[in-house]
């Protein structure tokens, strides 16, 4: 490289966020009035709610016994000669004393996530760069309000994947451990049989990494429709930047990923704050430095007993 010394000052565009497999393209908003109490927007607080629940409807007959609720076999169950066949044992009551109590199902728990912050952060010479407070990308303060929107994705679903920063329920914490998969459709075969038993024909997140999303529509599982993942029983995929596949219940060995699905995932980030509201506030006089900072709240939320993971191996 030879260097001029007359080089021109230009400035790229900001990046441009994927069209497709972004955590914030794929999960719920949570709105202003969700996290808002008493009038007053609580956003960074935390948040709790009472999950839907994963247990499925029941069914009776028609006979003169009314009441009568099929509990055997459950879906999902071994089929029999005789699938409507009622198993004395497994009724409440037993013995032929038949009730509807079995239809009635507690609240699920109720689920907490504390909130966590985003964070950016920029120095350089007062003499270098310009330092105005303007949304121009070229200051220090605009850039970093750019960076705030264009690289959250890839911060919020590392969030989500271990809860590090929050110290809440995460993918990691929360996964139930699925048979290791050999290859990706054992996975796909793991995944929507979990997701099939827990949300009972509603659509949920599934998330693979980045480097397995294309042996995944290789292997017939992830489409693309409408310009959006989905696999094909219709669940949203994320493949986010910020999900590797390394982090997970264990250390994953010579070619293998952690893939999580889910039920739905709601999420809420405030507006980038700009620490120092004036220029002195950001200038480190002992090296003439100017520091900035940024500061967003952010908010995850879904219910814990939906998730699930399997090691993957893709070669």
């Amino acid at each position: 490289m030879v260097a001029t010394a007359l080089e021109t000052t230009i400035q790229l565009a900001p990046p441009t966020p994927r069209s497709r497999g972004l955590l914030v393209d794929a999960a719920l908003d949570l709105t202003v009035a969700d996290t808002s109490s008493q009038g007053r927007d609580r956003l960074g607080l935390g948040v709790q709610h009472t999950p839907w629940g994963t247990a499925p409807l029941r069914v009776g007959n028609l006979n003169c016994q009314a009441d009568l609720l099929l509990v055997n076999p459950q879906l999902g169950g071994a089929a029999t000669s005789d699938p409507f066949a009622v198993n004395d044992a497994a009724v409440e009551g037993s013995a032929g004393n038949y009730g509807k109590g079995a239809a009635l199902n507690s609240f699920d728990a109720v689920a907490i996530h504390p909130s966590f912050k985003l964070v950016d952060g920029l120095t350089c010479s007062v003499i270098s760069f310009p330092d105005a407070n303007s949304e121009s990308f070229t200051s220090m303060s605009g850039r970093l309000q750019r960076r705030m929107r264009t690289y959250s994705s890839a911060a919020i679903t590392y969030e989500l994947v271990t809860g590090w920063a929050s110290g809440g329920p995460s993918l990691t914490s929360e996964a139930v451990t699925l048979t290791p998969a050999a290859n990706m459709g054992k996975a796909a075969e793991e995944i929507e049989e979990h997701l099939a038993g827990v949300l009972h024909g509603n659509a949920g997140l599934v998330f693979i990494p980045p480097r397995l999303l294309a042996a995944a529509i290789a292997a017939d599982w992830v489409v693309i429709e409408g310009g959006q993942l989905y696999t094909v029983t219709g669940h949203r995929v994320v493949s986010d930047a910020g999900h590797t596949g390394v982090e997970g219940l264990s250390g994953p060995g010579a070619n293998q990923h952690w893939i999580y699905a889910s039920g739905d995932v709601a999420y809420r980030v405030s507006d980038a704050m700009l620490l120092g509201d004036y220029s002195h506030d950001t200038l480190n006089r002992a090296s003439n430095l100017r520091e900035r900072l940024a500061e967003a709240y952010a908010q995850l939320a879904f219910d814990p007993a939906t998730v699930c993971a399997t090691l993957t191996t893709v070669a």
